[in-house]
């Protein structure tokens, strides 16, 4: 194995705390409450994902994905960057191909459904680093470890 790309929200930096407290924020700016099971729905989804998510689970929630996006923006101005994780395989397919690395030959170590499912569609071997906090389902995952030092075992097992 000689290509291992890293996740890094929830896998290398504990971000997920930091954006439901964003997420609370401006929704109770905009007069909502976010139950914390539709919140745990949004876990590693991107900005559009989320808010599909918020329009279908938020009664009163009526905002256009344009204006939702706008007033994030807007929002987190003065406040950490709003950065929310890509769904897409394209940032692994664009990694890999960086790297000249065989998606077959590849690891992703990630945490959330959606970058799992991003990463089994780039066509590379997935780790999940478990959690269990936000519901995930991480059963798309080749392996799964509960730490980062289980990955020297994956690679001595055999992975090639």
């Amino acid at each position: 194995m000689k290509h291992i790309i890293f996740d890094m929200d929830g896998v290398i930096v504990d971000t997920e705390p930091e954006y439901k407290k964003r997420n609370e924020l401006f929704f109770k700016s905009k007069g909502f409450e976010i139950p914390d099971d539709v919140y745990n729905l949004t876990c590693g989804s991107n900005l559009k994902g989320s808010y599909e998510i918020f329009r279908k689970h938020v009664d009163g929630f009526h905002m256009t994905f344009e204006e939702y996006e706008r007033e994030k923006k807007a929002f987190a101005q003065g406040n950490p960057v709003d950065a929310m994780k890509c769904v897409d395989p394209e940032i692994y397919q664009y990694t890999m191909k960086k790297m000249k690395a065989d998606p077959k030959k590849c690891l992703v170590v990630e945490d959330s459904t959606y970058g799992i499912t991003a990463a089994k569609a780039a066509g590379a071997i997935v780790i999940g680093r478990e959690d269990e906090r936000f519901g995930y389902d991480q059963s798309g995952a080749d392996y799964l470890i509960k730490r980062l030092t289980e990955i020297v075992k994956i690679i001595e097992g055999g992975v090639s």
